[in-house]
């Protein structure tokens, strides 16, 4: 198990030097997409593991809100959901991030800082980092694109849009300094869709649609950002 002050210093908000990502190819993963397992599944996992959250949000309900955030937006939620694991090192929080600060993806969070970012409530939370990640992946990507109000208050540091569309791209200055952070990802996400896989066969859970409907994006009136969390 890699020590929780280790994952928080791998959490650097990536700066101008990311690297561009081309266009993904079928053995990548993509950052944008629907979500392969149910809020359900990604909970019995985590109970699975034995671990005692920290978090203040039930890990059913954290797993709700990374599957239907991520689904209105169109980034894969339970991809998300792996990234927190390995930000939060597995919801026990450490360093720069606390428990309170309902920050599940250690925005804000840099060598250098003293605090993460800290968001009022977990809905809050979860949806910037879904925002960051939309911004990441999605070539273009502008406010009024997004399907809930803007409250990722680095979604325009991301520059060019789309620089990091699949996991594999993540880390070097896209999301992380790590190099290894796209790979750690992914790790916790196979292991994720292996369990959910076994569930299934067992008969202990059933997957999601086989295609949920994009909701239209929708204009943003309140972006008004939220403060840095102050010690």
């Amino acid at each position: 198990m890699v020590p929780v002050a280790a994952l928080a210093a791998a959490a650097v908000i990536a700066g101008p030097r990311g690297v561009a990502d081309p266009t993904p190819t079928a053995a990548a993963a993509p950052v944008l997409g629907q979500s392969k397992m149910t809020a359900g599944e990604i909970a019995a996992w985590y109970r699975s593991k034995g671990i005692r959250s920290r978090s203040r949000t039930p890990v059913p309900r954290l797993a709700r809100l990374f599957v239907v955030e991520g689904n209105a937006q169109n980034v894969r939620g339970d991809l998300a959901f792996a990234q927190s694991m390995v930000e939060t090192g597995w919801l026990r929080f450490g360093g720069q991030v606390r428990p309170s600060d309902h920050n599940f993806s250690g925005l804000g969070a840099c060598d250098s800082c003293r605090r993460g970012l800290a968001f009022r409530n977990p809905t809050v939370g979860v949806r910037a980092q879904i925002q960051h990640l939309y911004a990441y992946a999605q070539r273009g990507a502008t406010e009024d694109q997004l399907a809930r109000p803007l409250v990722d208050i680095r979604f325009d540091k991301v520059s060019p849009k789309g620089r990091a569309r699949t996991w594999q791209r993540m880390g070097r200055g896209n999301w992380a300094t790590d190099p290894a952070y796209g790979r750690k990802v992914l790790r916790v996400y196979r292991e994720m869709r292996a369990f959910a896989r076994r569930s299934r066969a067992a008969g202990l859970s059933t997957p999601p649609p086989a295609s949920t409907p994009v909701p239209a994006p929708v204009p943003v009136v309140n972006t008004s950002p939220l403060p840095l969390a102050k010690g």
